[in-house]
């Protein structure tokens, strides 16, 4: 079956439309029959008129079959919305960048996965640049450092560790990698 996909997005952050745009990208070149919308929302709707909106939407396109949120807090309330009418069985909710909401719903089996994005990774990164910078070396290597790893939570039992305390609750990357950097720069 084809993904139907709606997403929750707040289009007034550039991060967050390349994200969009990514997603986007990457269903049409991999699924002819898939289809993708946006849901625009405001910060002032986190919580408050999101809930509505995404029922809403769903009662006026049944089609839809996955809804996608940009980030953790945009999902508040929707579950309760969507049960209340009736549409909680219609879709899969997944998201980007977990937290405690949304780790909550995939161990209620609510929301079926979310991802994690290494923010310490990131700013080794930058670092990295601007160590680079400082030298009069080029960053040449941008386009690998634009493709970050990420981790997935797709089940209860991890989500549940993660609530209790794992270590991957605030994942910052890959294992060694400040290590890695330092080596790289010479100071370990």
């Amino acid at each position: 079956a084809a993904a139907h996909v709606l997403m929750v997005n707040i289009q007034m952050f550039p991060v967050l439309v390349a994200e969009e745009n990514g997603i986007k990208d990457t269903l049409a070149a991999g699924c002819a029959a898939c289809t993708f919308d946006v849901l625009p929302v405001t910060i002032p709707d986190i919580g408050v008129n999101v809930p509505t909106l995404v029922a809403s939407y769903l009662q006026e396109h049944p089609d839809v079959n996955y809804i996608s949120y940009a980030f953790s807090a945009l999902p508040i309330g929707v579950t309760a919305a969507l049960q209340s009418a009736g549409l909680d069985g219609q879709v899969t909710q997944v998201g980007v960048d977990f937290d405690t909401t949304g780790l909550s719903e995939i161990v209620a089996g609510t929301h079926k996965a979310w991802t994690s994005n290494p923010k310490a990774y990131s700013s080794w990164i930058m670092a990295h640049a601007m160590v680079l910078d400082a030298v009069g070396d080029e960053f040449t290597e941008r386009e690998a450092a634009e493709t970050l790893p990420t981790m997935i939570v797709d089940d209860a039992d991890t989500a549940q560790s993660i609530l209790d305390g794992s270590p991957l609750q605030n994942w910052k990357g890959p294992e060694g990698y400040a290590d890695q950097f330092l080596k790289l720069w010479g100071v370990a």
